[in-house]
């Protein structure tokens, strides 16, 4: 009996539990990219702050250093929550488990929209700020309590 207590105690994996990894954006954007014949291609949240950035102007199609959105990560559906509106803050609050990351996240935007396109948008923003210039959401700090 000790035993089978003993081996169900060590065959259970050890849970670490961090507190979320906390962060506000300005915008939530549950984008959804269709192939041309209407099926769904992929569906992401892609998550974008308001500050001064490079944009592509939609009348002559060149860069410009102007305030605009400018996209800080996404993460496909499938591996995250919708967000909920909390109506005592007034805001948009996501709460998923992120693979990416290996970590709890907390997510609060101003705003959230869902949009239909054919085209990549998270991709597009990469003409204007490439990965390696991104922001990115934060990453977690793990504190060890072992001794080295």
């Amino acid at each position: 009996m000790l035993i089978t207590i003993l081996l169900i105690v060590f065959a259970i994996p050890r849970i670490e539990h961090y507190p979320p990894v906390r962060e506000h954006v300005n915008l939530i954007e549950l984008n959804h990219v269709y192939h041309p014949n209407g099926s769904t291609k992929l569906s992401q949240f892609i998550y974008k702050r308001f500050k001064k950035t490079w944009t592509i102007n939609s009348f002559t199609g060149e860069k410009e250093y102007r305030w605009g959105s400018e996209v800080v990560d996404w993460r496909y559906l499938k591996d995250a929550k919708l967000p909920i509106k909390n109506w005592r803050i007034k805001k948009f609050q996501q709460k998923f488990y992120d693979k990416k990351m290996g970590c709890n996240r907390e997510i609060t935007a101003s705003y959230f929209i869902e949009t239909h396109t054919y085209y990549d948008v998270e991709v597009e923003a990469r003409e204007c700020v490439p990965i390696g210039n991104r922001e990115l959401l934060s990453r977690p700090i793990r504190i060890s309590n072992e001794k080295n």
